[in-house]
């Protein structure tokens, strides 16, 4: 799923089971935030977490708004 991701150009991605290690170091090289573990009271943030901001919004341009 990591190399679709990357093909598609994606940057941003959210699993609800564990990733491989395999995977974890290619959405790193790839440049991909790897979400994964999700579950209604959460998740873990695995490659890139500083793409996430709890608590608010970023817009297209990268301005963050609080929301």
């Amino acid at each position: 799923m990591v190399q679709k991701s990357a093909a598609i150009g994606a940057t941003v991605m959210v699993s609800v089971s564990a990733p491989t290690a395999l995977a974890v170091r290619m959405a790193h090289a790839a440049g991909i935030t790897l979400a994964a573990i999700a579950r209604a009271d959460g998740f873990e943030v695995f490659t890139h977490p500083y793409r996430i901001l709890f608590g608010t919004v970023a817009d297209a341009a990268g301005q963050q708004r609080f929301g």
